[in-house]
C-alpha cells in the first residue's frame, strides 16, 4: 500500500488507462484494439477500433 501513495496522481491515471485497455482486450477476444492519441488535446485518453466494424470510438478513462 505504501507504494500506491508515492505516485503521483499523472501516474495513477496512467495505470488505470492501461488498466481499462488490458480489459477491453481481453473481454472482447482481442475485437476491440485500444490505441493512445499521441496527442491529449482534447482529454481523448483512448481510441477504441473495433476490428469487425471498422470503427472507432474515443473515451476519456
Amino acid at each position: 500500500m505504501e507504494l500506491l501513495a508515492n505516485l503521483t496522481s499523472t501516474q495513477r491515471g496512467k495505470i488505470a488507462e492501461r488498466h481499462v485497455a488490458t480489459a477491453l482486450m481481453t473481454q472482447s477476444g482481442g475485437r476491440l484494439s485500444p490505441f493512445e492519441p499521441l496527442s491529449d488535446d482534447h482529454g481523448i485518453d483512448l481510441v477504441i477500433m473495433d476490428k469487425v466494424t471498422g470503427r472507432a470510438l474515443p473515451i476519456q478513462v
